[in-house]
């Protein structure tokens, strides 16, 4: 076994580049890097307790140069991440003194027997370092003992006595002792990520402290007001808002469109007339009668792309990997993340890995040994790549992951038929890195922070068999347009996830966000019927009359419902189908569907209300029309 080289100034490094500060230059010099780009001939400095300006505590740190950048220049990065490649000069090694801290809590360069190693690196041809800056170009780098003062320190210890003697009720948690406490991964930490000090936090002793069930409500079901999504806005992260108009809606009708001819019965659904079928989901390589005896695994291979999985994902690994992996070996690994999602409160994945007895308050409830070590899963955890396409030769944050989405959705089509009716709808990715590529805020989700996908699923089997992530300002110019959006941004999306639909008669129901009636008449040109419910978004989509609208059903009954025939700016005709409810008229805007009562008895639905005239309550029960019965089936 060859010795341990010893640290010293002058001494050459290597370190991935990931965990280097600051990141910008080395961003703007090596694009689109993956998780093991690796910085090699690294000169070290001196050594450093350098801290993070995000409430983390400082870490002991070398400074370094590095051969492809100005001799200006200096970085910083935590010692357990650099590795040292050939030792400098005898006099020039650090001092290894564990029990004289003193020159480490300084934050300077520790003193070896021969002097001082910060003016013994004089010496060496090494370029004075210059102040060191924060993250992005920050403050100074924090370096008090600790990462705390003595004063902090002493507060943190009697919050931890008074935890233990409640029980751990009404805990708050600052953003240096949830570093502390949890050894898992910071992309679960919300408030190192983003200012959630918008999200009420508190001030104490001039330090911001949060409650714990805050924190939870960051990754559970947070609330977000107006001056949370004013901040974030300010932050410069991406808003779905869903007061705002789609693009093709943006700018108001000049004169309203009229309401001309409305209609009760005798309606004619163009989609029957048309003669096209109800079918139900099926698999085009296998029949409904072999996958009924299909495992769940076998399940997931058909529907996941095994040939990427064999011929770029495994094998790019294995250039890395020192022993080799079978797809086998992939499977039982992706196996064990599945695992783990179906067990919520386990914030450090060595749990499930750990030695310890189990205990039904604490800790995994299972362990994975028998599957795979953890030393072996973090191996493959480090070593996974998901393209073997060329790097592009600008900046693409999504160059990573495009191939693998792509492969998948065209592995769903060519496995999967989807039935006559399916659901396009938003899926957030939660995610709390607010520098990752396309993260945004959905204030309207359960889990507002992350990466949105719009994502297609089947109406009767809830499978998805189309999902394509949201790039927003993050992606390329240099792609050029999507395709179809000439069109129009929503048109053009419509488009791209309905289209293993073209041409098939089938059917498409979608939220407010594409309530675009030129996107409803181009789907139907596709041979794809669409329907998506109307919301006001400061003023009423294009080619819907919404307050002639509201005037027509002024003296209706709750339940009533009635069909307006309308027409695009391109003269496409669409439908709009409405229904009184007790404080408003829901809209639907369809290019199929009548007025029939949907099922018998299936829909059937109450509404209690007050009388606005006699202040009586009322209970009005009726059935759903078909429109209606669709929505909220």
């Amino acid at each position: 076994m060859s010795p341990q080289l010893r640290p010293g100034a002058g001494a050459k490094i290597k370190v991935l580049s990931r965990f280097v500060h600051p990141s910008k230059p080395i961003r703007e010099k090596y694009l689109n890097r993956d998780k093991r780009h690796e910085l090699t001939g690294g000169t070290i400095i001196s050594e450093a307790l350098c801290g993070l300006r995000l409430g983390r505590k400082a870490s002991q740190s070398y400074i370094f140069h590095l051969p492809d950048f100005d001799s200006n220049q200096t970085f910083y990065a935590s010692k357990r991440f650099v590795h040292i490649t050939e030792e400098g000069p005898e006099e020039y090694l650090f001092e290894k003194n564990n029990d004289d801290d003193s020159a480490s809590a300084s934050g300077f360069a520790s003193e070896s027997a021969s002097g001082s190693a910060s003016a013994s690196a004089a010496s060496i041809p090494i370029p004075a370092i210059p102040p060191m800056q924060g993250t992005e170009g920050g403050g100074p780098i924090e370096a008090t003992e600790g990462g705390q003062d003595g004063e902090g320190r002493r507060k943190k210890r009697r919050r931890r006595r008074s935890r233990k003697k409640s029980g751990g009720h009404g805990r708050r948690v600052t953003a240096g002792e949830a570093g502390e406490e949890d050894d898992s991964s910071s992309d679960n930490d919300v408030d190192r990520m983003l200012d959630v000090h918008v999200l009420d936090a508190h001030r104490v002793d001039g330090r911001e402290e949060y409650d714990d069930d805050l924190k939870r409500a960051g990754r559970d079901n947070i609330i977000l007001t107006p001056e949370d999504i004013e901040s974030f806005q300010r932050q410069g992260i991406a808003i779905d808002d869903d007061n705002q108009p789609a693009p093709e809606n943006a700018v108001p009708d000049a004169e309203p469109p009229e309401a001309a001819i409305w209609k009760e019965d005798s309606i004619i659904c163009p989609r029957l007339a048309n003669n096209c079928p109800d079918h139900g989901a099926s698999f085009r390589t296998h029949s409904l009668e072999e996958v009924g005896r299909m495992s769940k695994l076998d399940l997931f291979l058909m529907m996941f792309p095994v040939g990427f999985l064999v011929d770029t994902v495994i094998v790019k690994a294995n250039e890395v990997l020192d022993k080799p992996m079978d797809l086998s070996e992939m499977v039982r690994w992706i196996g064990c993340w599945f695992y783990m999602g179906c067990w919520n409160g386990i914030q450090n994945r060595k749990q499930w890995w750990s030695v310890k007895e189990r205990d039904m308050f604490q800790g995994a409830p299972f362990r994975l040994h028998d599957y795979m070590s953890r030393r072996r899963f973090d191996q493959i955890l480090a070593a996974l790549s998901y393209t073997d396409r060329p790097s592009p030769d600008y900046e693409d944050g999504f160059y990573p992951m495009r191939q693998m989405e792509e492969e998948w959705n065209d592995n769903m089509t060519s496995v999967f038929l989807p039935s006559w009716v399916s659901v396009l709808d938003e899926s957030m990715m939660e995610w709390f890195n607010k520098w990752a590529p396309g993260f945004m805020c959905v204030g309207r989700k359960p889990h507002p922070f992350g990466n949105e996908r719009h994502t297609i699923c089947c109406g009767q089997t809830n499978i998805m068999f189309r999902a394509q992530i949201v790039e927003g300002k993050d992606r390329p110019v240099m792609l050029g347009p999507k395709k179809w959006n000439e069109k129009g941004t929503t048109v053009g999306l419509m488009l791209r996830m309905t289209e293993p639909l073209h041409g098939s008669g089938k059917c498409v129901v979608m939220d407010s966000g594409f309530c675009v009636a030129q996107g409803i008449a181009e789907l139907k040109k596709k041979g794809v019927y669409g329907a998506a419910l109307i919301k006001k978004r400061r003023y009423w989509p294009k080619g819907v009359p919404g307050d002639a609208i509201d005037d027509h059903f002024q003296d209706k009954e709750v339940g009533d419902c009635a069909m307006l025939e309308a027409k695009t700016h391109a003269g496409d005709p669409f439908r709009i189908f409405c229904m009184k409810e007790p404080d408003y008229v829901m809209k639907i805007m369809s290019s199929w569907m009548t007025l029939d009562v949907e099922g018998k008895g299936e829909y059937e639905t109450m509404r209690q209300f007050k009388n606005p005239h006699t202040g009586e309550t009322v209970t009005k029960i009726f059935s759903y029309r078909q429109p209606f019965a669709m929505h909220y089936g």
